[in-house]
């Protein structure tokens, strides 16, 4: 009698495989990168759940570093990782169909509430810690190079949020890489420079937009240089940092200034900052 049973059961299993594949087929790349992102939370409060996260990390932080690196970011160094995905998506899938189970229920209604506010504050939280450590690592992956006096490539987007510090707002149009526009009439761009080393600051400016003002860049109070308002896109604006030049705590501030009133146009945009050691 055993075996009938085993036998039913390891076809249920199969189907369900094979239903979870086929949602999966439906909802694309995107769908099923967001099913396991979801999936993170539930995962968090399993023993089980908690070793394939471990797992997880183990192989792919190493790659944070050499992400931006030619030939760093291929996607077969990440390839093992991959199955882990699919199983985040499955326990999302699977949580999600509990939970609804457990609402129609008045018996566990209850339980089913308090699991829900768990999975909730525990996706807040990873949320908050996950935005914060991606700009934590690219700020790191900067300061390393410059202080090995090697250039250090930045560009605006979510993960440069500790370098444009304020005063900037990303604009990103279809088929194009997020820019820095400055809005209003300051703005402040932080930088990693360790004491007793000079640097070049290169800025990849774009075109100028309409009723655009001249900015003046300084470094405290020091006019450091200064960009027209005639500019015509691609144009590259440099300052030299010299080695004694005032930081605090390694790290350097410059101030971009527009001229005249402001406008509802932004002054400046960035398409990105380069940091080479001098």
């Amino acid at each position: 009698m055993a075996a009938p049973a085993s036998r039913g059961r390891r076809g249920s299993g199969s189907a369900a495989a094979l239903a979870f594949g086929a949602a999966l087929a439906l909802v694309g790349l995107r769908g099923t990168a967001a099913f396991a992102l979801a999936g993170l939370p539930v995962l968090l409060w399993r023993v089980e759940g908690v070793i394939a996260i471990l797992v997880f990390l183990c192989s792919i932080v190493p790659y944070a570093w050499t992400w931006n690196i030619p030939g760093g970011g291929e996607w077969r160094f990440t390839l093992p990782v991959y199955p882990l995905f699919l199983i985040s998506a499955a326990a999302a899938v699977e949580g999600a169909v509990r939970l609804s189970f457990g609402m129609l229920t008045s018996g566990s209604r209850r339980a089913s509430l308090v699991s829900l506010a768990r999975y909730a504050a525990t996706a807040a939280l990873l949320t908050a810690l996950g935005v914060w450590t991606f700009r934590w690592l690219d700020w790191l992956r900067v300061g390393e190079a410059v202080a090995q006096r090697r250039s250090a490539l930045i560009e605006p987007g979510s993960p440069g949020r500790f370098f444009f510090a304020s005063g900037w707002e990303w604009d990103r149009r279809a088929g194009r890489a997020a820019t820095a526009s400055m809005v209003g009439r300051e703005a402040r761009l932080r930088l990693p420079l360790p004491p007793n080393l000079g640097a070049r600051v290169v800025l990849r400016v774009g075109a100028a937009p309409p009723a655009a003002r001249p900015v003046r860049i300084l470094l405290g109070d020091v006019p450091v240089g200064s960009i027209s308002d005639s500019r015509e896109g691609g144009e590259v604006a440099t300052v030299d940092l010299d080695a004694r030049s005032p930081r605090t705590g390694g790290v350097v501030e410059l101030r971009f200034i527009a001229s005249g009133p402001v406008n509802d146009h932004p002054s400046l945009s960035l398409l990105w900052v380069r940091l080479e050691p001098l």
